[in-house]
């Protein structure tokens, strides 16, 4: 029964110990990209240029960010619309969108 358990363990020994020395076999990752804050969104202005009124953040009928007209009519943004709205705010390619908190916030990454 011992020789058994040996032989498995022997079976197993390379498993999963970082032993593998094949040229590009660990550090193949790119280098992490890190957000760089940009600004606030203030997208009123983008929701004004999309026809609407002004920028409020919604709980219902989903949580987010919404074009809105009137207080009853509204326009969930989309994540490329929010993204857009930054690229048009910064004028810079690169610029996303992300919420923090409950607030519309631009980023680059670099």
């Amino acid at each position: 029964m011992a020789a058994v358990v040996a032989g498995v363990g022997l079976l197993f020994a390379g498993v999963g110990g970082g032993d593998d020395d094949r040229p590009g076999a660990r550090g193949s990752r790119p280098p992490s990209r890190r957000r760089s804050p940009r600004g606030p969104g203030h997208f009123t202005e983008y929701c004004k240029s999309l026809g609407w009124e002004w920028v409020a953040y919604r709980e219902t009928p989903q949580p987010g960010a919404y074009c809105v007209r009137r207080a009853d009519d509204t326009m969930l943004l989309t994540a490329a619309q929010r993204n857009a709205g930054c690229r048009w705010r910064y004028g810079v390619p690169e610029a996303r969108h992300y919420f923090k908190d409950k607030s519309n916030y631009c980023y680059t990454t670099r």
